[in-house]
């Protein structure tokens, strides 16, 4: 017997020596495949994490051991002629677009080898994987005791990211390869969303905090919405990476050094017990700031127990599991216990300052330690592509060929942040304190503008650490263009705002954000 995934335990190939000369095998048809093949079993297809951390990654490095030699130039690994086998039970059921770029060929699935009466003879076969990048093991069914953690070995992070790297050069998402296209990509803060469970219900308002926060254009990022190549261009741009657990924060492993991951927890769910990405960013060589927020504040959070048990449900909850429930810690058995998915499927009100706050100081962090400068300097904002015949061309690689702005029929002109002030700010004192006046200038090739809308944070210095404590929003407009805050600020604080256009239909993106010291 052989294991044939890097899951250990869980699923074996049987391996039998058999004369070829038998008489089980007269009149048989002999099928003979000159081409190399790689095959494999896959682990948990459906799941992007289970995806790449139990099959593509490791397979990554098992054709570069085992067929490395034939490649054909220096920034390949391998030659890309061979072939990869699924002989699973998933079939064409889940995608296998990771797959893809680890062969030039399609892909096999196990019906290939069904699908006739005849034996397959492989002149050059490697059946199974490698386990030399998987960092975690889950508490899986055949381990059903088992809670999940970290595997107990070394794992060497610039393995990930070798992988990650040439992945992202593959499909033209290095930086210098989105450069190359002509239009400046701008660094971003990336919210990961979901659509059906586990939602942050104030999403919105957490993306707009954000982006005052930071400077930085903030993207959501949608399994649903977003194909394999656009979420490893998000992550190559991310410089905040923010999403509720789940597998999609696999993704994280293509982001740039310094690059802030924050992983978000519901109600009662303890971070420490489930840790697939804080080893990830902890492996050496990965050069990533993670932190895990729990939500800890009950009134925050929205469970459904009228839902199925497998989603979050109570309609087969057993009294202990009851119990388990009323704990502010649900215990970490491993397997799938009915308490632990009650907890894991809530929706959460993410605390807007709490958030925020940890942004800001690790982001500080990884100025410290990686040397960029998270305050925007110059210029944040993208510049917009050429319009071709009614398109703006996609990115490289992008399997769209452009999203289409305007037609025939109807021409609206596309709405461009504004410039604030560049000037010292405006400042007047009222009764022993300070009045703010935000100014703004709108940029002449702008859409129609019939409000601008602008935002305002209040942030509290002491020595080195900032905390926000307090922000507000203004519709004004669009005959004026410039606005006394209606506040009066003590000295010792930092007022920020941006400021953006809003259209009939539209809005413009934000400002670059001013930073005033009263």
């Amino acid at each position: 017997m052989m294991e044939d995934t890097t899951v250990s335990g869980n699923h074996y190939f049987e391996f039998r020596d058999i004369d070829p000369y038998s008489t089980r095998f007269r009149n048989i048809t002999v099928r003979y495949e000159e081409e190399t093949h790689f095959i494999i079993w896959r682990w948990e297809p459906g799941n992007i994490m289970h995806f790449l951390h139990d099959d593509v990654i490791p397979l990554y490095h098992f054709m570069k051991e085992q067929v490395g030699h034939t490649s054909k130039s220096l920034s390949e690994p391998f030659s890309f002629d061979h072939r990869i086998l699924a002989w699973d039970i998933f079939d064409h059921q889940y995608p296998v677009t990771p797959y893809e770029y680890l062969t030039n060929k399609p892909i096999r699935f196990i019906k290939y080898l069904k699908k006739t009466k005849m034996i397959t003879c492989f002149k050059n076969a490697f059946v199974g994987n490698s386990r030399l990048t998987t960092w975690y093991q889950y508490g899986v069914r055949r381990l059903e005791r088992s809670p999940q953690g970290a595997l107990n070995k070394t794992v060497n992070g610039m393995h990930i990211r070798e992988y990650a790297d040439w992945m992202a050069s593959r499909i033209g998402a290095n930086p210098s390869d989105l450069w190359a296209t002509g239009k400046q990509y701008s660094d971003l803060v990336v919210i990961i969303s979901r659509k059906k469970d586990r939602l942050i219900l104030n999403e919105k308002e957490l993306a707009e905090r954000l982006t005052i926060v930071t400077g930085f254009e903030t993207e959501f990022m949608r399994m649903e919405d977003h194909s394999f190549s656009d979420q490893i261009k998000l992550m190559r741009r991310a410089k905040v990476v923010i999403g509720m657990h789940g597998s999609l924060l696999i993704m994280g492993l293509f982001c740039r050094r310094g690059t802030v991951l924050i992983e978000m927890f519901p109600y009662a769910v303890p971070s420490r017990f489930y840790t697939p990405y804080r080893t990830m960013c902890s492996l050496p060589g990965m050069g990533l700031i993670y932190h895990a927020w729990e939500n800890n504040h009950e009134q925050n959070s929205m469970s459904h127990p009228e839902r199925d048990w497998r989603h979050g449900g109570l309609g087969t909850a057993s009294e202990e599991d009851l119990e388990e429930i009323k704990q502010r810690w649900i215990p970490n058995k491993g397997g799938t216990p009915i308490s632990w998915l009650y907890r894991i499927y809530q929706d959460t009100i993410v605390h807007l300052d709490e958030v925020s706050s940890l942004v800001s100081e690790l982001l500080e962090k990884s100025q410290k330690l990686y040397g960029f400068n998270y305050i925007p300097g110059e210029d944040h904002s993208s510049i917009t592509q050429p319009v071709v015949n009614g398109f703006a061309p996609g990115p490289v690689g992008d399997e769209t060929a452009g999203s289409k702005i305007w037609d025939i029929g109807y021409f609206e002109r596309q709405l461009i942040a504004p410039k604030l002030y560049s000037g010292n700010c405006s400042l007047t004192q009222k009764d022993g304190k300070y009045v703010l006046l935000a100014k703004w200038t709108p940029t002449i090739d702008s859409g129609p503008i019939l409000n601008w809308e602008l935002y305002v944070a209040i942030i509290y210095k002491e020595g080195d650490k900032t905390k926000l404590t307090d922000s507000a929003k203004y519709m004004i407009p669009n005959e004026h263009t410039e606005f006394e805050i209606p506040k009066l600020y003590d000295s010792g604080i930092l007022v920020r705002y941006v400021v953006r256009g809003i259209g009939r239909d539209s809005k413009s993106s934000w400002s670059k954000r001013k930073d005033c010291d009263i």
